[in-house]
């Protein structure tokens, strides 16, 4: 991530100013030298108090202005950090989408995690048992430490859930975590069944898991002794 490829400006689009000379102020993004977006700030403000991109002097209108300005500048560096946190590529259009609300890029995975917990959880005794219920708690709680040791983040956007993620989970799982290869399996296999759920809800479309091979346990190998008996207890004592 490097914010100093992000730029967050505004202006005035002085073609639809009033009759008081108000106009509509307008934000524009820019990551890196090509990708740029322009979208409306929802507020106008007078000619005589703009210069420079902000709202000049100390009346209480141009602090409200300038204030607003600063609140759409943090939330947009802070949506592309996360972005590019978990992945290369993000776009002004992307970080616009969700600064305006305008995707479903909002339905993130610990919080979509979470509801598929909760829907489980009503069904407990009924179709679901609670030892189920209590390994998609335990796998929500590895995801979660994962993503805020890996990402710096609470979260992340499901478009951001791809095969690279899912393999850097499961070295994470195997490495930093020292779960067994059948544990790692079975906390990935709990994740597939949300992201399918999601799938279903057509919140995304494209399947993350393509591509991905867990690391099987290894089959327990027994040697039998001449009396065909495997040396792994004592025989003896019996």
């Amino acid at each position: 991530m490097n914010q100093t490829n992000v730029k967050v400006s505004f202006y005035l689009k002085k073609s639809e100013s009033d009759a008081d000379g108000y106009c509509p102020v307008m934000a524009r993004l820019n990551i890196g030298k090509y990708s740029e977006s322009a979208f409306s700030m929802k507020l106008r403000a007078p000619q005589k108090m703009w210069a420079a991109g902000r709202a000049t002097g100390k009346s209480v209108a141009a602090k409200e202005i300038n204030s607003r300005l600063d609140e759409i500048r943090a939330r947009a560096l802070g949506i592309y950090a996360e972005l590019s946190a978990v992945r290369d590529g993000v776009s002004a259009e992307e970080v616009k989408h969700r600064l305006l609300g305008m995707t479903s890029e909002q339905e993130t995975l610990l919080a979509y995690f979470m509801k598929f917990i909760g829907n489980f959880e009503k069904r407990v005794g009924i179709n679901r048992t609670a030892k189920s219920l209590a390994g998609y708690k335990n796998a929500y709680s590895h995801l979660e430490r994962f993503i805020r040791s890996q990402y710096k983040v609470s979260d992340i956007p499901f478009t951001a859930l791809d095969l690279s993620f899912i393999e850097k989970y499961d070295l994470h799982l195997r490495t930093k975590c020292h779960l067994a290869p059948g544990t790692v399996i079975n906390l990935t296999v709990r994740l597939k069944t949300v992201v399918g759920e999601a799938i279903a809800d057509g919140i995304i479309a494209a399947y993350p898991f393509f591509g991905y091979e867990p690391v099987h346990p290894k089959p327990e190998q027994k040697y039998l002794n001449g009396r065909g008996i495997a040396p792994d207890y004592d025989h003896t004592a019996s």
